[in-house]
């Protein structure tokens, strides 16, 4: 179904039309640049004349692994506390709509373990992507970390390479 709508300051409000869209924008909205347009609330999507203007409304929750008991190790697991974190921050998560959710986690090993618990207990699927690692903070200018990868441990996620990644302090992974 197609709304009315406005689109400011990173929000979408929704009307009847676009002038009671407008008149639930706070007065400092109001002053703002507003982009009117449409929204279809079954696909989500935000549409204007303008083609620049046309995105789907899309939420992202971000989240860090539980507490590993050795930081300074450059790959390790996380710990029982880091475990139960993760387990408390499901009764959290429960309360959004996770259906088409798609986690992204670096390939460290404390990272994919927690994904691991959120997939088992709230069936989101995963992908591993090397990006969202954090920096080698562990590396000397000119080392190198073979880092290795998991992907036999966590099958259900989705890979991008079997190989295992080199760590180096200037650019992270390779």
């Amino acid at each position: 179904m197609r709304r009315a709508a406005l689109y400011v300051q990173g929000r979408i409000v929704l009307g009847d039309s676009h002038l009671e869209a407008y008149h639930k924008l706070t007065i400092c909205e109001q002053k703002k640049s507003v982009v009117s347009g449409t929204f279809d609330t079954d696909t989500e999507e935000f549409e204007s004349e303008q083609v620049i203007d046309h995105f789907y409304d899309k939420e992202l929750i971000l989240i860090r692994h539980g507490k590993s008991d050795e930081p300074n190790e450059p790959d390790p697991v996380i710990s029982s506390v880091g475990d139960e974190q993760i387990r408390k921050l499901v009764s959290v998560l429960e309360t959004f709509d996770l259906k088409d959710f798609v986690g992204v986690t670096s390939p460290l090993l404390r990272c994919l373990q927690s994904a691991l618990i959120l997939h088992e207990l709230l069936n989101i699927d995963f992908r591993v992507q090397p990006g969202v690692m954090e920096f080698p903070f562990f590396l000397d200018e000119d080392q190198k970390y073979r880092l290795q990868n998991h992907h036999s441990k966590f099958p259900h996620f989705e890979w991008p390479t079997k190989e295992d990644w080199i760590l180096n302090k200037e650019c992270g992974c390779k």
